[in-house]
């Protein structure tokens, strides 16, 4: 869907990014840094050695075949949601305008806070459950996301990725609504690209989408992100131009 030169571009901006969100640097969120969910009713991961964790492995030893192929490479350009200009180019494909941060502002601020929101019921399930990453322990865990090498990534169940893909992708729904099918489509290949990445396991990936798709209309119902939304929604109806760079 990117052309080459915006996925050079994003993997330039991904590979000198910060790596993992930091608190002190993100924008706070609609829901104002409260923890919207039950967790009780937030399902755990698979039993370690339960047909399902099984599963699991050996989807994930099966994953070393796609390693540099299109789902590893798309998971490149998108290692940081918690920067929502370096993923740019592909959201200006996706609304088929030269949307930047810097010309739809209000549209990126509001990326920025489902980020934010996200990232307080993913982290709690996370620290919950505690679930070691699949490459933990493996003879070759080898993945696209450089940072398994420092010990930055948390654990593994949910995929935070995928929680913030559902909310991007179904905003930018709400956004473009000619365009929701692409918009919700891209939001759910940002969780499934980790697990070509070999950073997650598919139950991971899966728990976080549902988990989005629960978050999202709490979001949703927020006075502050209706009225992100419209702005949003104005900034892009009045864009002229298509997108460019889009294969």
């Amino acid at each position: 869907m990117y052309g080459r030169a915006a996925v050079a571009l994003l993997l330039c901006l991904t590979a000198s990014a910060a790596g993992a969100l930091v608190l002190d640097q993100r924008p706070t969120g609609y829901l104002g840094g409260r923890q919207p969910l039950d967790l009780a009713r937030v399902p755990h991961p698979p039993a370690p050695g339960s047909s399902a964790d099984r599963a699991d492995r050996r989807g994930y030893a099966a994953s070393l075949s796609g390693v540099d192929g299109p789902a590893w490479r798309a998971a490149l350009t998108q290692l940081y949601p918690s920067q929502p200009a370096a993923m740019g180019p592909q959201i200006a494909c996706i609304l088929g305008r030269p949307v930047t941060a810097a010309n739809a502002p209000t549209l990126f601020a509001l990326l920025g806070k489902l980020t934010s929101d996200a990232t307080i019921p993913v982290e709690a399930v996370k620290q919950r459950d505690k679930r070691p990453r699949p490459f933990d322990g493996v003879a070759n865990p080898r993945a696209c996301d450089p940072r398994i090498s420092s010990q930055a990534l948390s654990y593994s169940w949910p995929s935070g990725h995928a929680v913030i893909g559902v909310l991007w992708g179904r905003a930018l729904a709400a956004i473009a609504p000619a365009r929701a099918g692409s918009a919700t489509g891209w939001g759910q290949a940002i969780g499934d690209n980790r697990i070509a990445c070999r950073v997650h396991y598919a139950s991971d990936v899966a728990a976080g989408q549902a988990l989005g798709s629960q978050l999202y209309p709490l979001i949703a119902a927020d006075p502050g992100f209706q009225r992100d939304l419209a702005r949003a929604r104005s900034e892009v109806d009045r864009m002229a131009g298509q997108a460019t760079g889009c294969g």
